[in-house]
């Protein structure tokens, strides 16, 4: 159904700086991208770091834009053809696809997750504890997107404005009436939610990422920060893990300049409001106690998941979903039956009680957390398998090889997604952080490095093969090609080890378990 020019323009509100043409011109469709445009569409040209879409102009023009949105005015257009001139193309192209999509966040109570790691476990396990509480909760995540019609796979953590309003829209559609989602704090800088004001958030944490894009951490807290101080809807609920120092910098932001919210933190320390105490991590799971104030009883929790970083996510989630009315029995019940994330801390048991676990530990932390947590569920040694991926943040490289040499017992150095980089680089910047006596394999073929690592371990062993987790693809140069790690463990132990393999097919990863007494 077409809309006028003046809808759109008036939903730029202090965006827009000039207008020229007709207002009342019909628009039929809007996009970002100019090889989406069709007959009497709408045109944003949105000007990112690379590249400005003005360059394309000709070609949605030829395609059959009738009205256009820049960050400035093209000298060859002709007078009479609509433009907008705004202050941030970004911001603009996410309030075009609100108003094409009827705002449907209007009608969703929207939870949003951010932090450096943790988002996806997160995320999901919110999923399930508002479903099992009678919600009807639409997701969206780094892994995929759930609406109540079905999934589909995700190509980012937060999809870009046209994508995300049209998923949001279909969720109401649908009949959901929540949506969780992970948002990035590249989502937040570009001002991709448009003017979504989410009813609660949480913050899990906030260690060196993409400082490429960021230029330093103060810019990526302060992106971060923006969901919370910014965004989150009056009254609203924050939700503030505060073990570490940007969590508790967070927390008394917002108690000094959000008076109208609910701000709850959570973790080990006395910062907490709702404290955690970790019972038991083993490789059967996580037994733990969360401690809310004025509450006499403790919320018992038991996850199959591993880690203590678990914990945490479990504690957020946890946390969030009882101070929203989320009653302690639904709560615990389905910490109990969530089985995790894709390639999160996804254990592959093969024969004879080997043991390989998949996650998408890519940054220094993450890795320090995956292999810490296999460290204490006591193994001979501690294998890892792990990359970095190129044209992205370099600093982290040489940090990852020295959490690698200081936390496992052998190192396999090998491709994650080089892009445009050239391998044998990117391995030696890893490299360069491991001190000279550190044991460690270079092989670039990341099948080659998988089979190569379980063929040095042993039953005794526990490998961790690090960086892609979920993904199910590898970039090389300009070359997209399918690769799954839990596929490749699984077809590497059926090369390795043929006489031994499981005979049944399609058996899950948790039936293959060791036979365990479960504790009680």
């Amino acid at each position: 159904m077409a809309q006028p020019f003046r809808n759109y323009l008036e939903a730029l509100g202090e965006l827009l700086l000039t207008v020229r043409g007709e207002p009342g011109t019909p628009i039929r469709g809007a996009v970002c991208d100019s090889r989406e445009v069709l007959p009497g569409c709408l045109f944003v040209a949105v000007r990112g770091s690379k590249e400005d879409g003005l360059c394309h102009l000709s070609e949605a023009r030829r395609r059959g834009a009738v009205a256009l949105i820049a960050a400035a005015l093209p000298a060859d257009l002709p007078p009479a053809f609509p433009v907008a001139v705004v202050s941030d193309t970004y911001a603009a192209a996410a309030r075009v696809a609100e108003v094409l999509h009827g705002s449907p966040a209007r009608e969703l109570q929207v939870v949003a997750v951010t932090g450096t790691n943790g988002k996806t476990t997160t995320v999901m396990l919110l999923q399930a504890i508002l479903a099992a509480a009678g919600r009807t909760p639409g997701l969206i995540s780094t892994v995929r997107y759930e609406t109540p019609g079905g999934a589909i796979a995700a190509d980012r953590t937060t999809p870009p404005p046209f994508l995300l309003q049209r998923l949001l829209a279909r969720m109401r559609d649908q009949g959901a009436d929540t949506v969780v989602m992970e948002v990035s704090s590249h989502a937040l800088a570009q001002n991709r939610l448009g003017r979504t004001r989410p009813r609660a958030a949480l913050f899990t944490h906030l260690t060196p990422e993409h400082q490429d894009y960021h230029a330093g951490m103060d810019r990526y807290f302060a992106a971060k920060a923006r969901l919370f101080v910014e965004r989150l809807a009056p009254a609203g609920l924050a939700v503030i893990g505060t073990d570490g120092p940007f969590g508790r910098k967070l927390l008394e932001r917002l108690r000094r300049e959000r008076s109208d919210l609910q701000v709850v933190g959570f973790g080990t320390g006395q910062w907490a409001d709702a404290r955690l105490a970790i019972d038991r991590a083993s490789l059967e799971g996580l037994r733990c106690r969360l401690h809310f104030p004025g509450c006499v009883e403790a919320l018992a929790l038991a996850s199959p998941l591993i880690g203590r970083f678990n914990a945490m996510n479990i504690a957020g989630a946890a946390t969030l979903a009882a101070a929203s009315g989320v009653s302690f029995n639904v709560i615990a019940d389905a910490v109990r039956g969530f089985r995790g994330a894709p390639g999160r801390m996804q254990a592959v048991y093969g024969p004879a009680r080997r043991l390989v676990v998949v996650d998408y530990a890519h940054t220094d932390d993450a890795l320090a957390k995956a292999l810490g947590a296999l460290r204490e569920l006591g193994p001979r040694r501690v294998i890892v398998v792990f990359g970095c991926g190129g044209d992205r943040d370099r600093s982290k490289r040489p940090r990852m090889g020295r959490v690698a040499a200081d936390l496992a017992d052998l190192t396999v150095l090998t491709n994650d997604n080089p892009r445009t980089e050239a391998p044998a680089a990117i391995l030696s910047e890893i490299r360069s952080g491991m001190p000279e006596c550190a044991p460690c394999v270079v092989e670039p073929d990341r099948r080659k490095a998988i089979r190569r690592a379980l063929e040095i371990a042993e039953p005794a062993d526990v490998v961790l093969v690090a960086g892609k987790g979920h993904e199910t693809y590898q970039l090389i140069g300009d070359r997209c090609r399918p690769f799954d790690d839990v596929a490749e463990v699984r077809a590497a132990f059926s090369t390795l080890f043929p006489s031994l393999a499981p005979g049944a097919e399609g058996v899950s990863d948790a039936e293959k378990r060791p036979e365990r007494k479960p504790e009680g």
